[in-house]
């Protein structure tokens, strides 16, 4: 009749829907069981007819993995190191709906029934029986699981609840984020709508709007038959909640105030929130002696939460709190070791639950430490980084490429001095993600250097990094040495000497200057220079870096082996 109806309302329109071909994910998807008496019951709820969520509150969600493995504690792809991958990859997908999620811990099962695990044969899915936490999402992560349709990727234990499960093979891909929707109260953008599942259809178009009633309890998300763009259905496709995994990669606002109600609606996931994400500091760098105050804002608060109390570190020396704030700061003389101070804010929810919110700031010595480097640096944001605390040739850093600069955490009023060469000419510095500076060297037979500033926070001294200087296109070359004497032969070198000087050019007008491998320069005399070689005497031994600077201020560089 449904169907009919809409067929119906289409022609009359005048209206004409073209299929669209698309790989609609198989049904293994998930398998999560379909809760009638939860669905009746939150038709009355649906977070589209009354929301008392604060859409603007920020909430945070306690995680717990359990990897499933054999018995003998084998089988398992991946341990407890994919934990922080694992958390900023579920927030980065949460973040923009105001959920953020914190892994708190782990535990591994040894057993090898679930491993394989056959729900078939243990329909109450006793799995989410073990080690579960009722103060945490619970991610059980296994091999293979399989319920009477077939092998699916995962199942959440209920919507809502506080438990899924999902296979190793499956981690990292969107069913995360879709078994994760299922216990925060979402159902499949199809329920009701597609053939062979609960619940009642959807209206398409919403003609005579049923939303709140039937399909998922989502007004904002499209009626959706499970099969694609095709007759009547123009589902959203990139839903998380849909089966079409090749392209979901989001969810609706309807479906982000749904989420957030359930945090009010359902104590199941009421007691797994944390507000971390509310503390705001003053300051989250701070010199001993300076005060700093720890607030939230009442705004960003989860309906029908409320604050309770604060607590501080014991090497804390509170000044003033209130219900909103509290300020406080680490005695230069104090007896504790730690320099970081731990502020937790106590808040309760509707349901008499404790949630916590936790932050810290780090304290730093009024007097600057020896040795102190201004920054490091390095040719690679995954390589080590080494200090800038003399005078250097940077190494492993090529034309082409990017140098990655992290400050000194003591530092402000951050600037760079830099040579006026090619090198830089079009290089502007600009900050990125974790890094202070990022610079781009591009090529240029050129010799170039960077230096680096900064004030002291708890000073006022103002900071200076030695130079960063890097040769690039520098060549070796075999001087012929007698004595302290360094003769170099320029017949079979390609210096482009036209740049530098010409036959009528006095030798006064280039500068010849030297430089150990450490960046030390070194002491020359008797220096002569023209056309066909250059002479200068040192007493150093060693690799020389020679850098010969034109009348027009061009720089070409050589390396001579003493």
């Amino acid at each position: 009749m449904k169907a009919l109806l809409i067929l119906l309302i289409l022609a009359s329109n005048g209206y004409f829907l073209l299929s669209q071909n698309i790989n609609t994910a198989n049904i293994s998807d998930c398998g999560t069981p379909f809760n009638l008496e939860n669905y009746n019951r939150q038709k009355v709820n649906s977070s589209n007819s009354r929301l008392l969520v604060n859409p603007d509150s920020k909430l945070g969600v306690n995680v717990k993995v359990h990897f499933v493995r054999k018995n003998d504690g084998s089988g398992a792809k991946y341990n407890h190191s994919i934990l922080n991958n694992l958390e900023i990859g579920l927030s980065n997908k949460f973040k923009d709906y105001n959920i953020l999620f914190d892994i708190i811990g782990y535990t591994n099962i040894n057993n090898t029934t679930y491993f394989d695990y056959d729900i078939v044969v243990d329909p109450n899915v006793s799995l989410f029986n073990i080690n579960n936490d009722p103060n945490v999402i619970n991610i059980y992560i296994l091999n293979r699981a399989q319920v009477f349709t077939g092998l699916i990727n995962g199942r959440a234990k209920d919507i809502p609840s506080n438990a899924f499960l999902i296979t190793y093979d499956a981690l990292f891909t969107t069913t995360m984020q879709h078994e994760m929707g299922h216990c925060l109260n979402l159902y499949h953008t199809f329920q009701g709508t597609a053939t062979n599942t609960s619940g009642c259809a959807e209206l398409v178009p919403s003609v005579l709007p049923n939303c709140e009633e039937c399909g998922d309890l989502v007004c904002d998300t499209p009626a959706d038959a499970n099969t694609g763009r095709t007759g009547m259905y123009n589902p959203d496709i990139q839903n998380f909640m849909s089966y079409y995994r090749e392209t979901r990669n989001r969810f609706t606002n309807g479906q982000k105030n749904r989420m957030l109600q359930t945090f009010y609606d359902e104590n199941v996931v009421a007691r797994t929130m944390n507000l971390h994400g509310n503390l705001y500091s003053s300051k989250k760098l701070a010199c001993r002696g300076d005060g700093v105050t720890v607030s939230y804002n009442l705004n960003e608060l989860p309906a029908g939460v409320t604050f309770s109390n604060w607590e501080l570190s014991i090497n804390a020396a509170p000044i003033w709190r209130n219900n909103t704030s509290v300020t406080f700061y680490l005695p230069s003389n104090s007896p504790y070791p730690s320099d970081m101070i731990y502020v937790t804010g106590y808040f309760r929810d509707r349901f008499n639950n404790v949630i916590k919110a936790k932050i810290s700031v780090e304290f730093l010595s009024r007097n600057t430490p020896t040795p102190f480097h201004v920054a490091t640096y390095s040719s690679s944001p995954n390589s080590g980084y080494q200090t800038l605390n003399n005078t250097t040739f940077c190494t492993n850093i090529d034309n082409g490429q990017y140098i990655y600069i992290r400050f000194n955490k003591r530092l402000k009023n951050i600037s760079m001095n830099k040579t006026v060469g090619d090198a830089f000419i079009n290089a502007g510095d600009r900050t990125i993600d974790g890094y202070d500076y990022m610079i781009y060297i591009p090529s240029a037979n050129q010799y170039n250097f960077f230096q680096l500033t900064g004030t002291d926070i708890c000073t006022g001294d103002l900071k200076n990094s030695n130079e960063c200087i890097w040769l690039p296109r520098s060549r070796y070359v075999l001087g012929y040495i007698k004595n302290d004497e360094v003769q170099v032969e320029l017949d079979d070198i390609s210096l482009n000497i036209d740049h530098l000087t010409s036959r009528t050019t006095p030798n006064s007008e280039v500068k010849i200057q030297a430089y150990n491998e450490y960046g030390k320069k070194l002491l020359l005399s008797e220096i002569s220079f023209d056309l066909n070689h250059i002479k200068f005497n040192t007493s150093y031994s060693g690799l020389i870096i020679l850098k010969i600077i034109g009348s027009d201020q061009s720089v070409q560089t050589l390396k001579i082996l003493k």
